[in-house]
């Protein structure tokens, strides 16, 4: 009977896990920029630095915002940590 429990609580604790997980992966929604986007100017949200859009430039959509990264690398720090970066 004991087992039994304690089985139970490791598979609600990975559900728990399974679904923090997924909630904050649906929170990012990385795609390339639409037309509309492409040679406007941008700031990178992690370097800072300034260029404008193309159709490679890595956008995420995050909260109801549109987040343009120079390039591929700014996605991971930004999804670590989105908040340092969302402003």
């Amino acid at each position: 009977m004991k087992s039994v429990r304690i089985m139970a609580l490791i598979i609600m604790f990975a559900c728990i896990i399974a679904v923090a997980g997924k909630t904050q992966a649906e929170e990012f929604n990385v795609r390339q920029p639409s037309q509309n986007e492409i040679g406007t100017p941008a700031i990178c949200p992690v370097t800072k630095e300034g260029f404008k859009v193309s159709k490679e430039t890595p956008v995420i959509d995050y909260k109801g915002k549109s987040y343009f990264f120079c390039c591929e690398g700014c996605i991971g720090d930004f999804k670590k940590d989105p908040e340092k970066f969302a402003k």
